[in-house]
């Protein structure tokens, strides 16, 4: 099934999202001087689902944007075991949120607001976290 782009434009700028990909904004054609150029880059087939989520766009890395040395942390006594990627370095990388899909909460022509809640997307994430979270982020191309 493929995945929905959301399209906002305001004043002939213009972006796309993909909520289902990380909510990641992978267009964004502004206007500078009259005329609307890339801003953003992404692979070709990113639109599809494909490739590496942090390699194209605006990934949002939580709660974590670097890595986590050896997928395992310590925290409140306790010891996490973190799912590694990355390269088969062993280490975990850039969070939980960026391939996963965000719920848009509201939404028009030039704006959309989109929540990730950790328990209600994947539960599994509390093994490795130790809190749940809750993100909110909302993108509108700006005019000025």
């Amino acid at each position: 099934m493929p995945l929905e782009i959301l399209t906002l434009t305001n004043a002939g700028a213009s972006a796309q999202i993909l909520p289902e990909f990380g909510l990641n904004c992978f267009s964004w054609r502004p206007v500078v001087n009259g005329a609307t150029f890339d801003a953003l880059w992404a692979v070709p087939e990113f639109a599809s689902g494909e490739g590496k989520p942090s390699h194209s766009g605006i990934p949002i890395l939580f709660p974590f944007p670097g890595r986590i040395r050896d997928s395992a942390y310590e925290f409140g006594g306790k010891r996490y075991t973190l799912t590694a990627s990355g390269m088969n370095s062993g280490n975990a990388i850039h969070g939980f949120v960026m391939n996963r899909p965000w719920e848009v909460v509201d939404q028009n022509a030039s704006r959309v607001v989109a929540r990730f809640h950790a328990s209600k997307v994947e539960p599994k994430i509390l093994e490795e976290w130790p809190a749940d979270f809750e993100l909110t982020a909302e993108y509108a191309p700006n005019t000025r």
